[in-house]
């Protein structure tokens, strides 16, 4: 019996990696809805603002006693992580499954990846401080308004999105 080597194989990793990729980028929902912010490979990413600029009222001719100096400030560090997924395929797999074990592999991958990603960023909703619905209850034009006036005092920026958890869709949509 003939023994695989890693050169045999060769052929396949790319292509299985940029499949997985390409599922990854496309079965993610949460990654679309959140800022991103680049840098080169694994340097931090720096969250910065600028300060809220004020307007006052004068008389003609006076000059302006209090301007703001208008600079970014850090509010958050970013530091970039790493995910990762693996299978065994070998050739006698691909050789003799009925179905394309390759792509089958790649979608695998891809979902994987996709899955963790979307997981830890919904696990990062129970730190946001403001909550305008919970499980259970029932989802109204008036709960989705004032989770939007909330945001809007609070400068935030469009688009805004709405993320509803199974339990409050559920009691949204008659069945």
């Amino acid at each position: 019996m003939a023994i695989s080597k890693v050169s045999d194989l060769n052929s396949l990793f790319n292509t299985i990696f940029e499949d997985a990729l390409f599922v990854a980028r496309e079965q993610n929902l949460m990654a679309n809805l959140v800022t991103k912010y680049s840098a080169k490979g694994w340097m931090d990413r720096k969250v910065s603002i600028y300060p809220t600029v004020s307007a006052q009222s004068v008389s003609e001719g006076v000059d302006f006693a209090n301007p703001t100096t208008f600079d970014k400030t850090v509010l958050a560090t970013l530091s970039p992580g790493e995910v990762m997924a693996q299978t065994i395929l070998t050739d006698r797999r691909i050789d003799t499954d009925p179905d394309d074990a390759r792509k089958d592999a790649s979608t695998e991958l891809g979902n994987a990846v996709s899955t963790k990603i979307d997981t830890d960023l919904v696990g990062l909703f129970s730190s946001f401080t403001t909550g305008k619905g919970s499980a259970g209850a029932a989802l109204t034009i008036a709960k989705c308004a004032a989770a939007v006036s909330v945001l809007r005092k609070n400068m935030a920026m469009n688009p805004i999105y709405v993320v509803l958890h199974p339990y409050g869709y559920d009691s949204a949509v008659p069945c």
